[in-house]
């Protein structure tokens, strides 16, 4: 027992009381932040304009965990990533980021945990400047149930038709099939040189390879076209789809390029999309300045 008052006893009084004063530091370093919200709402306003895109790239270059405090910040996962948290605000101190300095010198003392006040504030208006890309993930969930609804009731109506009606719609499916399949071969022609010719009974049976027959021989006219078409545009593919939003890349990159008057965007699909430019300079000032990265991946861009 004497052991229990002399040694142990102490060890926690002083624990109890370098936290109490700790908290009561920081509770005195969150008032004095609360006193300049107004300085930092006019702040904020005044230079959001030259904010955004640094705001967006600094946002994007972090970790997946400080992503969602950002967005949605708790005290206990600002006590789980303070270390985290503290170099996400080190960067947003580097973009000159009204009122960062304030909260990043109170999180590297004091912990984010006890100063969660200040920070929700911070990131409250870092949100300002973020593309909303909450609901695009529930869309996609949504999907797979509506593959399964249609071919409910229309095969039962179709085996009361007569034969002849029957062989009426084979007949004009295979017209469809026979002219979507030159609208192929005749684009297939134009971008890569070669003409080769289908079987197209064999074709539509899908048992037949393509045969390729004589070269095509493509005016310079129609080539000269096609380099003028696309001579302004760069494609890119996503190097992670199930993790990179395209949505959210393709209204984000503009805004780092500051091009956003200047680029369209658009997804081509199966995890590949493409920039038009409205002038060769801010083209060549895109590649030049590669290569990028978006959500922590890697994304190929070329002309």
């Amino acid at each position: 027992m004497g052991y229990w008052n002399s040694k142990v006893v102490p060890k926690f009084k002083k624990l109890f009381e370098k936290n109490s004063a700790k908290k009561a530091a920081a509770a005195e370093a969150c008032k004095t932040f609360d006193e300049s919200k107004e300085t930092i709402n006019k702040e904020v306003e005044e230079k959001k304009t030259a904010l955004q895109p640094k705001v967006v790239e600094t946002y994007e270059a972090t970790s997946a965990e400080v992503k969602a405090l950002v967005r949605d910040p708790k005290e206990a996962g600002l006590k789980k990533n303070s270390a985290a948290v503290v170099k996400y605000l080190e960067e947003l101190v580097k973009i000159e980021f009204p009122g960062s300095t304030a909260v990043k010198d109170a999180s590297s003392t004091y912990g984010a945990n006890y100063v969660a006040r200040p920070i929700t504030f911070l990131f409250e208006k870092v949100c300002v400047f973020l593309p909303e890309e909450v609901k695009t993930r529930e869309i996609v969930v949504e999907e797979p149930t509506k593959t399964e609804e249609p071919a409910k009731t229309e095969e039962p109506v179709k085996t009361e038709e007569t034969s002849g009606e029957k062989e009426k719609d084979i007949v004009e499916e295979i017209k469809k099939d026979e002219t979507a399949t030159c609208d192929i071969v005749q684009s297939v022609r134009l971008l890569c040189g070669v003409r080769f010719v289908m079987a197209q009974s064999s074709f539509l049976k899908g048992k037949a390879p393509l045969v390729r027959t004589e070269t095509v021989k493509i005016s310079n006219s129609v080539m000269a076209q096609r380099i003028q078409q696309f001579s302004l545009t760069l494609i890119g593919r996503l190097m992670n789809p199930s993790i990179q939003r395209m949505e959210s890349l393709i209204s984000t990159l503009p805004k780092i390029w500051k091009l956003e008057d200047k680029v369209v965007g658009a997804d081509l699909g199966q995890g590949t999309f493409q920039f038009n430019f409205a002038e060769e300079a801010d083209l060549q000032g895109v590649l030049q300045n590669g290569p990028y990265h978006f959500d922590s991946w890697m994304i190929s861009l070329v002309k």
